[in-house]
Formats: structure tokens, sequence, C-alpha cells
């Protein structure tokens, strides 16, 4: 087989072995399979060969780019003189390189048991562009040809992506448009549009942004006339609603939603009216634009990203043709350029799971995926033009793709709602459908919770635009970040590990759902499945809504009646925040083994109970771990109650941690609902997540089940 003259840069030997076989790129994927010898995962596939250490370090030494390249894979000790003659000298070396089945865009290659995976790439106008399909990350994404190109891709999603068609909006009648829209025909003087009627069918773009910096320029009621008769001063605006209003019109459209303009933001009524339709804003525009790589208003996101050099330049031997693989006759043609950069791709996933970083420790920036309030308005957005801090991004239902062409790593994707959320079926108990969307939903409430708002007390506003969307498929009412047809399920959260967490100063939200804390959370239903049952039974809950306008927002009061077991917790001298030793609250109900409820939701492959090891002592004692909602002063108190909820895997018994609902804010909020005070039930708040490590079947099967109320 005849190849095309050797560069001087490369050894004969890696010139007629890999080189001429492409990298393994061109002659099958990369896969993973199990090995039952080793019992771990190997890779099969691609391109296979080996070579000795001390002749691949001699043609380093000799300059070949290529071992040069390879010795690279081996610790710095491992090549020194001395350890070669003692401990290397007949060293073989097994490499195995090709294109993973996952990522069809990135070279892996295996050296030994090191694997190490790059983005590989070439331009438009190399002889390697046929077979290599991977290109640079734009940097300039406010050049008129790269809009040109994101005009090209969102049009292509518009007209083929047929995912995104099913969940678009059938018809402009079936949402609420936004009571006002900005018309951006003149550049220089921007006009707010009163939409007038539900039957307004014209597109537009939203933005979606971090405010960051106060809005001198924002709509309020002495300027909303002058803004729909004479037009904004386009000069007097922000940087990043100057960007987008240029995006716009890049896009061929005229018509552009942003918070600050479009909603008068001295008016409670008008906030209270215009947020009760961000479901329907977000759903039925046409696109948003996600300004990710703008920390504030005022920078804007436009502006030439860091560009991205390639850290390894490669000969690639070029086939004859796309579909044959033998080699190109002897010409500079038949040889043209692969360049490697290390994977570091851009982030928009929660930050628990942003493990990755690049050469220099950094992960890309991502400044909306911070805000809480952005989340809605990514994750209900047919698509969004995402602007990072390296290049630019189409995010749609379908796929999330760069422009331009450069590979995308899909693990760190925000993870899309199921179809089933957007087309508002309502899905059958233990079918797929519902387990999809209740992991669905843990799944962004984790997200949610861990990213900042500039106000606490919109915690439950920020969140309601999705909670409505999963109102129509769950079918239930929603009880402050709580479902009731799912109450019993998502009692069981808890603060992430680690994590830093406060309880709300004003009350917002009751103590037993997550909505009352600032800061992470994860649920304990990932983990639970058919072989969990109830201990202890639902009564009653309600929520009082501050405003009924907003059936997903905040509230004023709410309470939770259950029928459980209740065990009084003291602290015992020297443990340190672990409470020991129980008794029973109260006997007043006879002794009886109350029905189980099997408890139904998605079981998890990975089971993390995230509870302290701890050993069963005798009957008439349990053995605890709490895991308290917040720091401070919950860890300090001198009694707490113990509620079991459920048993899991028929050995753990898992609950909550309560004390007496002490404190104006509780008080207050369980005088307003009115329920405890003529009941005569002791009232509880939440502080903690808890689990009760083997206990005896005796120890509880004997205790009686009481009525307490949670507020």
């Amino acid at each position: 087989m005849d190849l095309p003259p050797r560069p001087r840069s490369i050894c004969s030997s890696a010139w007629e072995g890999v080189f001429a076989a492409q990298f393994g790129l061109l002659s099958g994927s990369l896969n993973r399979a199990w090995d039952s010898n080793t019992c771990r995962w190997v890779r099969t596939g691609g391109f296979e060969y080996s070579a000795g250490l001390p002749a691949m370090l001699k043609c380093a030494k000799k300059g070949c780019l290529w071992c040069r390249f390879l010795v690279d894979f081996f610790p710095s000790e491992f090549t020194r003189p001395s350890v070669l003659r003692r401990k290397w000298p007949l060293s073989r070396v097994d490499i195995r390189m090709g294109s993973p089945v996952e990522l069809p865009s990135c070279l892996t290659i295996i050296v030994n048991e090191c694997e190490r995976s790059f983005d590989i790439w070439t331009t438009e106008d190399n002889p390697a562009a046929n077979w290599i399909k991977g290109r640079l990350r734009i940097p300039h994404v406010g050049a008129p040809r790269v809009l040109s190109l994101a005009k090209a891709c969102v049009e292509q999603c518009a007209r083929d992506h047929e995912r995104c068609k099913t969940i678009t909006p059938p018809s402009p009648g079936s949402t609420s448009p936004p009571s006002r829209i900005i018309d951006c025909s003149n550049p220089f003087c921007l006009r707010i549009v009163e939409t007038g009627s539900s039957t307004w069918s014209e597109p537009y773009i939203t933005l979606s942004y971090v405010w960051g910096d106060d809005q001198p320029h924002r709509t309020t009621k002495d300027n909303l006339v002058s803004y729909t008769k004479h037009g904004i001063d386009y000069l007097t605006l922000p940087q990043t609603i100057r960007d987008a209003v240029r995006v716009t019109r890049a896009l061929g459209a005229r018509f552009l939603w942003v918070d600050s303009l479009c909603i008068i933001q001295d008016s409670q009524e008008d906030k209270h009216r215009e947020l009760a339709r961000m479901r329907d804003v977000y759903r039925r525009a046409y696109l948003t634009i996600d300004a990710a790589s703008a920390r504030s208003v005022n920078e804007g996101f436009l502006q030439d990203q860091r560009p991205l050099d390639p850290e390894h330049t490669l000969p690639f031997v070029c086939p004859c043709d796309s579909k044959s693989m033998h080699l190109s006759p002897e010409t500079e043609e038949a040889i043209g350029e692969i360049y490697l950069t290390s994977r570091h791709y851009y982030h928009e996933a929660p930050m628990d799971l942003r493990t990755r970083a690049d050469k220099s420790g950094e992960l890309p920036q991502s400044y909306t995926a911070r805000r809480a309030w952005c989340l809605q308005e990514t994750l209900l957005s047919t698509r969004s033009l995402v602007f990072t801090s390296e290049t630019m991004q189409l995010r749609c239902h379908s796929q999330t793709q760069n422009v331009g062409g450069a590979s995308h790593d899909p693990e760190f994707d925000l993870p899309r709602l199921p179809d089933t959320v957007f087309q508002s079926q309502i899905a059958p108990d233990d079918s797929d459908e519902w387990r999809d969307i209740r992991k669905s939903w843990c799944t962004i409430v984790e997200d949610y919770s861990n990213r900042s708002l500039s106000y606490s007390s919109d915690k439950l506003i920020a969140f309601a635009g999705l909670a409505e969307l999963y109102a129509r498929t769950l079918c239930s009412d929603y009880l402050a970040g709580i479902w009731r047809r799912t109450l019993f399920l998502d009692l069981l959260w808890q603060r992430r590990p680690g994590a830093s967490t406060l309880r709300c100063v004003r009350y917002r939200a009751p103590s037993w759902s997550w909505a009352c804390i600032d800061g992470p959370v994860t649920f304990f239903t990932h983990q639970v499945g058919n072989n969990t049952e109830a201990l202890a039974g639902i009564v009653k809950c309600s929520t009082t809504l501050q405003d009924e306008s907003l059936p997903c927002g905040p509230v004023d009061a709410g309470s939770l009646i259950i029928r459980a077991m209740c065990f009084r917790f003291r602290r015992r001298a020297g443990t340190d925040g672990y409470y020991r030793g129980v008794r029973q609250l109260a006997m007043a109900m006879e002794p009886s083994d109350v029905g189980r409820e099997r408890l139904t939701t998605a079981a998890s492959d990975d089971f993390e109970a995230n509870l302290e090891s701890s050993i069963f002592h005798a009957p008439n004692e349990l053995s605890v771990s709490i895991h308290f909602d917040c720091e401070g002063g919950d860890a300090t108190l001198p009694e707490l109650w113990i509620v079991p909820l459920a048993v899991f895997n028929e050995w753990q018994v898992i609950g909550i941690a309560v004390t007496q609902a002490g404190g104006d804010v509780w008080r207050r909020a369980s005088a307003r609902h009115g329920e405890s005070a003529t009941s005569g039930r002791e009232v509880f708040r939440r502080v903690g997540f808890c689990g009760i490590q083997n206990p005896h079947p005796s120890v509880l099967k004997n205790y009686s089940r009481v009525e307490i109320e949670l507020v």
C-alpha cells in the first residue's frame, strides 16, 4: 500500500502504522465491554498496536511528534534512564485508539491502562475536512457571519426537529401571550407594544440574563406611556439588552421580550399578573437568548471570547474518497492536518455535577446557570441560543450543538424535561412515564435549590412556571413545593451532604417543604422503590396562598397533619449533636398495627442513604442519625422528636426530626392557619432528616400512632 511522503516530524514506524490507519477514526468506533476476567470495563474496537517504550523514547528525542505525544501519558519518573534500564528494558506499550461511539467527534487513546480523550478538529479548507467533521469553537460570537450561522441552525431546528415540533404549543390560543413586547423594527428607537389579546400570534424572542446591577431604564408607571408612544432610546439601555436587540434583528425577528421592560417594575398588581404568565411567555417564544457569559446586565455577551488554541497538531493521511479506505496517491494534497485539544466543555448542568476541569483547573463560566430565575427560562423554552464564555450553542429539546460544528459533550447538559410534561398528558401511577416525570421533578428541584436568588422571598415565585407545567401532568394540588399526589414521597428530602444552608428569616413556606431553606437539597426518593413501606399516614395537608392568582406562588401558612409514631429524644452528654435514647411522646391511641401503604416511585441504580452508621441497642432504645436541615441553632436543641415515616429495604427506617414550633415566625404561621388553636394537637416544625438503623421489629410494631401537626 503506497503512502504519501512521510513528514520529517513523524518516525517511519508511526507513519506506516497509526498514521496509515488514520488513528482508527475511520475503521469503526471504540466500544466498552465488560471483561469478566479482570472484572472491569475495557475498550474494544478502533485501531491497536504495540511498541517498545525505550524505542518510543528514542524516537521522541529525535523529534517524532507522535512518540513525544505518547510519552506524555507516562509519569515522568517512569521515563528516567535509570528506571528504564532497571525495570523497563523490554517493556511493551499497548496502544488502542479511535472514536468512542458515545462521542463521535472525539479521539480517545488508551496507552496501557491510561485513557485520555481529545477534541479532534480541522479547518473547513483543510484536505482532512471531508473526513474530520469537528471544527474549532467559534470565539467571535458577535460577528455577522457567525450570527448568520446561528440563524441557519435555528431555522433547521424549527423546520426539521420533530421532537421540538411536538412540544411547541399547537396554537397561539392554547397559551397566553405576554401583555407587552418590545418592537425592534427601529433599532435606535425601541417601542413597547401592548399585545392586547390572547390571539396575538406574532413570533417573538425572549431574553434570559442576570440582572446583577440596578436597571434605571426599567419600565415604571411614570415612563410606560412614554415608552409606548415615543419609544426607548437604544443608547440608554445596558449592554446585554442592546446585544439582545442586535441578535433579535440578526435572526430576522421583530419582537423581543425582556422582563425589566415588559413588566411594570413598581406595580405589584402588574408583576403578579405577568408572573402568572411566565410559563406561557417562555413556552410560546420562538427562541430564548441565553446571555450565559454576562455576569450582569451591563456587561453584554457579544464580545469576542478567548480562542481555543490546539495543544497538538498532527498530519492526517487522507483516503482517496469518503467511500474508500484506499490511500491517496503521493501528493501533498493527500496529507491534511488535524488538531487535538484536551476535552473540556462549557457546562450548563447543576453545580454539583460539574466535576471536570480544563488544564488550568477552571470551568467555563455560565452565570445564568447560577441564577434561580433562569432555570425555568431555560427548561420552558423550545430552543435557546446560548452565548457561553467560549462560543455559541443552540440548545433545543432534540440536542445541544455548538454553532459552527465544534464538538460538544452532552454529558453535562442540563437534563431536558420529559415530553409528557409539555403535552399535558396524565401519567398513570407506576408507568414508565410516571417514573420519568417523578425523576425529572426531583432533579430540577435539586438543581434549582442550588441556585442563587437576590431576594429570598422569590423562592417559590421563580419556580412557579415549572410547577404549573408539571401540575397539568401530575393532576395534583401544589402545596408550597410539595405535590399532594406524592406528598409522602416529597417529605423525604434532606440538605445536600456538606452543603451550607439557612432557614428563611421571613416565612415563605412550611418547615416540611424544601422551599423553606436557602441551599441545596437532595431527595431520598431517588433511592426508594417498591421495597419501601410507609409507617405513617397523611391525615390532612393544606396551605394558604399569599395571592390566589399565583397558585404555585408563596404561601402565608401551611399545615400538615400526620398519624405516626413519635419518639422524644434527649441529648446525651458527649454525643456531639447526635441524639440517642428514646421514649414515646404519647400513648393516647391504643397500640395497633396500622396498614402499611406501599410507596411507588422511580427506583435508582445508585443507593446512597447518606445516613451515619449506628448500632441497635435494645428494644426500648434506637440508634438514630440526624441530618439537620440548617446550620446553627437546631443542632443544639435540648429536645427533639423523631417521626418514622417509612421502612426502606426492610431494615432501615427513615423519617424526620421535629421540635416544638416555637419562635415568632412559626407561631404566627400556625395562628394564620387557625387549625391547631382549636384541635388541641401539639404543633411542631421540621428540623432535619433522620435514619434509624436496624430497628428490632418489636420496637416499632408495638407503638401506637398519634396525630401531630407540622407547620
